[in-house]
C-alpha cells in the first residue's frame, strides 16, 4: 500500500510538472509570430544520377536518366521565436512536383545502349527547416536548412519499369525574400534545393535525385 501511494504521488507530481511545462510552452508559442503560406513555382530537376543495379542486377550501372522540368506547389506552416530570438524560426513544409522520366537511350554496363520508356514520376517532399531572417518591418531576407523525407513513385511502362514506390531521407536548403504588404500579409519568393538517394527495390536500382525550385507565394502571419 505504501509503495502504491508513493507511485501515485510521483505520478501526480510528474503530472503537475508536465502541466506547468505545457502551460509555459503554450504561453511562449502564443507570443511567437506564426504563419501559414501557400507556394507555387517551377522545378528544374537534375538527371537521376549514380544509377547502380541491385538485387539480380547488382554490379551493373547506367548513364544518367533525364527528367522533365515542370510545376511545383505546396504549403508551409511555421513561426519565429519571440523576444531576442525573433530572427530564428522553424517551419514545416510540404511540396509536390512531377519530374517525369523522359523517353531516351541510356547505356548500361554490362549491356550497352538501351531504350528507356517515358514514365510518370511523382515526388512529394516533406521537410522541417531551421530558418534565420533579418526581421525587418517590410523586407525580410531569410535562409534555411532542414531535412525530411521524399516519397516517390514511378509508373509502370511496357518494357522498362515495373512500377515502383519508395521513400528516402532528404536534405532541403533554401534562400528567399519576404515582403509585407500589410502587417499580416506578405508575398515571398525563394530558391530551394532538395536532394535524396532513392532505392527502387522492385525495379532493382538505386539513384541520386536532386532538384532546384524557384517558388513564390503568399503568407498570412499571426502576431
Amino acid at each position: 500500500m505504501i509503495v502504491k501511494e508513493m507511485i501515485v504521488g510521483k505520478v501526480r507530481v510528474a503530472s503537475v510538472v508536465l502541466l506547468a511545462a505545457t502551460m509555459m510552452i503554450s504561453s511562449e508559442v502564443a507570443k511567437a509570430e506564426m504563419y501559414i503560406a501557400g507556394q507555387v513555382g517551377y522545378a528544374a530537376p537534375s538527371d537521376l544520377s549514380d544509377i547502380k543495379g541491385t538485387g539480380s542486377s547488382a554490379g551493373s550501372t547506367s548513364t544518367d536518366l533525364a527528367l522533365k522540368s515542370g510545376l511545383a506547389y505546396g504549403m508551409k506552416v511555421g513561426g519565429y521565436f519571440p523576444g531576442g530570438a525573433n530572427w530564428l524560426g522553424l517551419e514545416f513544409e510540404g511540396f509536390y512536383n512531377q519530374p517525369d522520366i523522359k523517353a531516351q537511350t541510356a547505356t548500361r554496363v554490362p549491356g550497352g545502349p538501351t531504350s528507356i520508356d517515358a514514365s510518370r514520376m511523382r515526388v512529394a517532399h516533406f521537410a522541417v527547416n531551421l530558418l534565420a531572417r533579418y526581421p525587418g518591418e517590410i523586407f525580410q531576407p531569410y535562409l534555411g536548412i532542414g531535412g525530411g523525407v521524399n516519397v516517390v513513385d514511378i509508373a509502370e511502362t511496357p518494357t522498362t519499369f515495373g512500377g515502383d514506390f519508395t521513400m528516402a531521407p532528404s536534405l532541403n536548403a533554401l534562400v528567399g525574400l519576404r515582403a509585407f504588404v500589410t502587417e499580416r500579409i506578405a508575398f515571398f519568393g525563394e530558391f530551394k534545393h532538395n536532394r535524396s538517394a532513392f532505392k527502387f527495390s522492385d525495379d532493382e536500382f538505386d539513384a541520386r535525385y536532386r532538384t532546384n525550385m524557384f517558388m513564390g507565394g503568399i503568407s498570412f502571419h499571426f502576431k
